[in-house]
C-alpha cells in the first residue's frame, strides 16, 4: 500500500526529472528533429517572400537562434530585397536565384557566407560582394546589367559563375 509519503517522493522524483529533461535536442544523422527550445523569433525582415522563405527554413530546421541558420534556400520566390537577411550571420550557403534582387548591400553582415547563388537576379554592383571573406562559390549568370568585377576583386572565391558580357 502506497503512503502519502511514498506517492510524494515519487511524485517530486517524476518532477525533477522532467525538469532535468527541459533544455535537450534529438539528433538523428546530426538533424535537429526535436528541440525543447522555441523557434527562433527575432528578425525583421520587410520583404514577404524573403521572411516566409526563412520562417519556412527556420520551422523545418527547428532553429532556436539566428546562428543556427546555416543554409537557406529561396530560389524563386519573388524576393526583391534583402534587408534584415544580415541577421542571420551563421549562414554558409544562400540560393537566392531567379528573384529580382538589385542591391546586395544587406548581405555585407553574412561573414561566414560559403556559397552565393545570385543568377538570373538583377544585380548591377557587385561591389558589396568584395567584403565576404569565406565567399568560395559564387553564381552571378544572367544578371545582364552587372557591372563586371575585376578577377581580383573577388580573388578568394575558388568558382565564380559571371554573366556572358562579363567572360
Amino acid at each position: 500500500m502506497w503512503t502519502r509519503t511514498s506517492i510524494l517522493v515519487l511524485a517530486m522524483s517524476v518532477l525533477a526529472g522532467l525538469a532535468a529533461c527541459s533544455d535537450f535536442d534529438v539528433k538523428v544523422n546530426e538533424r535537429r528533429v526535436y528541440n525543447t527550445q522555441p523557434l527562433f523569433e527575432g528578425f525583421d525582415i520587410p520583404d514577404e517572400a524573403l521572411k516566409s522563405c526563412v520562417s519556412e527554413a527556420i520551422a523545418s530546421g527547428r532553429i532556436s537562434s539566428a546562428a543556427q541558420l546555416k543554409e537557406l534556400n529561396c530560389r524563386g520566390m519573388g524576393i526583391v530585397e534583402l534587408a534584415g537577411i544580415g541577421t542571420f550571420t551563421g549562414l554558409e550557403r544562400l540560393r537566392l536565384s531567379e528573384n529580382s534582387i538589385s542591391n546586395l548591400t544587406a548581405l555585407t553582415p553574412l561573414s561566414s557566407l560559403q556559397e552565393l547563388y545570385l543568377d538570373r537576379n538583377q544585380v548591377v554592383d557587385p561591389v558589396p560582394l568584395f567584403d565576404l571573406l569565406s565567399l568560395r562559390v559564387l553564381d552571378l549568370a544572367r544578371n545582364g546589367e552587372l557591372k563586371c568585377p575585376s578577377s581580383i576583386s573577388l580573388l578568394r572565391a575558388q568558382e565564380i559563375t559571371l554573366p556572358r558580357h562579363c567572360r
